[in-house]
Formats: C-alpha cells, structure tokens, sequence
C-alpha cells in the first residue's frame, strides 16, 4: 500500500475492526475503513465471531458492497483465501478488476496447522479449501505469490502463467540502518557467553523448532556456552519448555515470548547463527518465510530445511547451509560446520547481504508490483486494497 501512496495512487484500506478503533480514519495517506459491530465495541468476542473474514459472511458482504459503492474504485487486491470468492464475485458484478495477494499455500497451510476447528472441513486432504481456492482463481484478474513454486503450483492448477506475478517477502533495506540497541536478558550478552544460535517467528509444530533443542545438548560438549534463542510465541512454547528441561539445557534455552517486531532486529544482531528448521510439507515447499531475508539482511548465516525454496534461495546466495527436514543428526552436522569455522561465517554472511542489496530487497519487489499494477489497472491512478483481516 505504501509503494502505491507513493507512486500516485489513491488508497483505500477496508478491513476488520477491532477494540475501539474508529469506523474511518486516515493512516499515512491510507483511507482505512474498519468493518464491524455498531453498539458492540466493548464486546470483544461477539465482534470477532461475527465480524471472521469468510466469503459467506452477511455483514463482510454488506460491508464490501458498501465500500464499493462508496469508493471510486478501479482496482481492488483482495488479501489471502478467505474473502477472496467475494472480493471475485464483486468485482464481476462492480466490472472492477480483482488481483488475489496470495501469502500462501492456504488448503496446504490448513493442514500443517493441525487446527482442531479446522478439522472437519479439511477431510483429511482439505479438499473443500482446494475446490474454493480453484473456484476463486478463477474470478481472479491476476494473482500475487511470494515464490516461483508458487507460482508453477498455480500454473498446473490452470491459470495462465501471464496472469501470475512473484512479489518476494523482502526487506526495505533502509530500515536496517537504524542502530541496535543491546537487548537486557538475552542469552548472549557479551562474547564471553559463547554462540549464539537463533530462531524468530511462531513456536508451531510444523516449524520443526524441537529439532533445535534435541540437537543442543550433544553441541553444547563441543562448543562450550552454546546458547540457543527462540524468539515468538505459539502452541508448543509450554511443551517446548519442558522439552528443553528433560534435556537438561533449559539454562542454555532463551523463550522470549512475543516481540515487537522494531527489536528482532536486535535478537537478530546478536546472534551467531540463524535457523529456519521447518518441516517439510506441501505447504513449506510452496512459500518463503520472511526471517530468511531478515536474517541475510544483517549478514548472518542461515541454516535451514531443505523446503524447496528455501534450498533454492539459500543455495543460489551461498548465505548458509541446508539440512535435511526433521533430521536432528544433519542439522547438527551443519550446525558443527558453520560453528567452528568463523571464515565460513563471515563469508556466508556476506553473501547474504550482497545477495539482499542485489536482489531481494524491497526495492526490487516494489518495482515488480507496480507493473503489475499498472498492467491491469484502468488509467485513473485510484485503487483499493482489500485485506482478509486488519
């Protein structure tokens, strides 16, 4: 949104609302406009039940009606799967295009989840989520993914590649210029302390972070002070507590919790060694987190699991080590690698940030997004951004 504020165009948020947020305000030169409960604002429950972004839901329905109408709309980018149907259907009735900014895999990522409410629907291969995904596909003027096996999925699926556009998930490198300030109880405090080894984002299954702690203790005999931070929250944080405990390296294993995101930048910082340890699946091998090109943006090492793309981005920069998914004995193969040999730390590192101010920068991405844009959009610079939530 802020790329189009800043080339000229006009616009509009329509999002979720929540707390006591107003109904319209102007954000950064941004319209938001908030969809929610008149007389229910303190009622936290009954508004995020009733105001859920599904395709099917009356007041989303009324609501985006409403925008449109409202709105001189002559684009409108619909965020994620599940109001894309409506945000199609709309567009059609309205004769406004739609681009669908696709995140990820979304049938896929319902099944790595394990979401116990989720459940019934999936049918064990979420196949109601894979027929409505097709189906909105097909109302879509075009579509954003966030990696090239994303884009070829979509592609065997039968829409035209011409009619699909790989936005990355890239850092704007100005950011990082900004000094960072030492972080109070983290695990490494000084040199003193040993390696630091880090992993930033949600503590789910999937992420394959017990990985991490299993191969600590054996390491630990090797590389005295090895240290090992998990910065995020998530369903197994209690569980990966305990495990850290039974393996008598809690001492050695940092929980922070949620961060804001303006200090992972530190954690970042202050790491030796950064991992990306997700399991394997449909879903991970058709999407890039972006921690990848946070950490390669402050020229740390990366280890990760051979998920396709991660495999393919690492190795292409050279910015670290691949192992293989779920294989404890691998990872710390990798992990001994990098570890005793500060040149190849500093080499990888370096490829990484050369790799980031080349090419996978926000800076790049804007560009990408923008012809984009300009291709499909009607010659009046005015839009709307449609999100699935706030």
């Amino acid at each position: 949104m802020k790329a189009c504020v800043r080339n000229g165009y006009q616009v509009s948020l329509l999002c979720r609302g929540k707390g006591l947020a107003s109904k319209s305000e102007m954000l950064d030169r941004i319209r938001v406009r908030r969809i929610s409960l008149p007389g229910f604002r303190r009622a936290a429950w009954a508004v995020k039940a009733a105001t859920f972004p599904l395709f099917f839901n009356p007041i989303w329905v009324a609501g985006v009606i409403h925008f449109l109408r409202k709105e001189a709309v002559d684009l409108l980018v619909v965020r994620d799967l599940p109001l894309a149907f409506l945000a199609g259907a709309l567009g059609k009735m309205f004769r406004i295009p739609v681009i669908l900014d696709m995140a990820e895999n979304y049938p896929a990522a319902l099944m790595a989840y394990q979401n116990a409410f989720y459940g019934p629907f999936l049918f064990r291969n979420a196949l109601l989520p894979r027929q409505y995904e097709r189906a909105s596909l097909k109302l879509m003027d075009h579509t954003f993914v966030v990696t090239d096996e994303q884009a070829r999925r979509l592609e065997a699926l039968g829409i035209a590649a011409s009619k699909i556009t790989v936005v990355g998930n890239t850092p704007e490198t100005d950011s990082l210029s900004a000094p960072f300030t030492p972080l109070p109880g983290s695990c490494q405090k000084d040199n003193e302390k040993g390696p630091n080894l880090l992993f930033v984002g949600k503590l789910d299954a999937h992420r394959g972070i017990d990985l991490l702690i299993r191969a600590l203790p054996a390491l630990q005999r090797e590389f005295p002070g090895l240290t090992l931070t998990l910065v995020g929250d998530g369903t197994e944080r209690v569980r990966l507590g305990h495990l850290a405990n039974s393996l008598g390296v809690g001492g050695s294993v940092q929980l922070t919790g949620w961060v804001e995101f303006k200090k992972i930048w530190t954690y970042i910082a202050e790491s030796t060694v950064c991992l990306i340890p997700h399991l394997r699946t449909e879903h991970t091998d058709t999407t890039l987190p972006n921690k990848l090109f946070d950490y390669m943006a402050l020229g740390k090492p990366v280890i990760a699991s051979n998920c396709a793309p991660l495999e393919r981005v690492v190795r292409e920069t050279g910015c670290g080590l691949i192992f293989l998914s779920g294989d404890v004995t691998d990872l710390q193969e990798a992990l001994r690698k990098v570890l005793s040999n500060t040149d190849a730390q500093s080499m990888m590192g370096r490829s990484g940030r050369q790799a980031i101010r080349e090419k996978y920068n926000w800076g790049v991405e804007e560009k990408i997004l923008l012809n984009a844009i300009e291709k499909i959009s009607i010659h009046t610079p005015a839009g709307g951004i449609l999100p699935s939530r706030a």
